[in-house]
């Protein structure tokens, strides 16, 4: 009875580790060592990273945010319930927030690695402070998705 309870107990354990070790997790960007899934260029600047990140744990990284609309554009990938795209909040760098919820800021003082110039925020406030200490233009999505397409033609 014992001998079965221990090969019972053995038998969890070892089917807990097989599941745990098959599921992968989408990590995170390693700033300085990955690169862009678009243009393939070194991911160093926190300020402008974007990714996204798609329901079966796939992570596509990017160096900036027109890199993550030219690879959509590119792949004719629309967002959708199986993906979610996130972009760096200028004001704290390295964190990241769902674009649906991002405030955009065009200002050319900050320069982007693709050089569209185009800073996000995680709130208004933290916007409208960077616009009255910088100057720049605020955006929609819809106004940096339309910039991307012009510069890509």
């Amino acid at each position: 009875m014992k001998l079965l309870n221990f090969v019972s107990a053995l038998s969890l354990i070892l089917f807990y580790f097989t599941i745990t070790s098959c599921s992968k997790k989408a990590e995170e960007i390693n700033y300085s060592n990955d690169e862009c899934d678009y243009c393939r260029m070194q991911i160093s600047d926190n300020r402008y990273a974007a990714k996204i990140v798609v329901k079966n744990d796939k992570l596509y990284k990017f160096d900036s945010i027109e890199c993550l609309i030219g690879f959509t554009l590119v792949k004719n990938i629309v967002e959708n319930d199986t993906m979610t795209y996130y972009v760096c909040d200028f004001s704290n760098p390295g964190n990241f927030q769902e674009v649906k919820k991002s405030f955009f800021v065009h200002n050319d003082k900050f320069i982007s690695p693709m050089a569209l110039n185009v800073q996000s925020f995680s709130s208004q406030s933290d916007l409208e402070k960077f616009v009255k200490e910088n100057g720049g233009t605020e955006i929609n999505w819809d106004d940096v998705v339309n910039m991307v397409i012009e510069t890509e033609q």
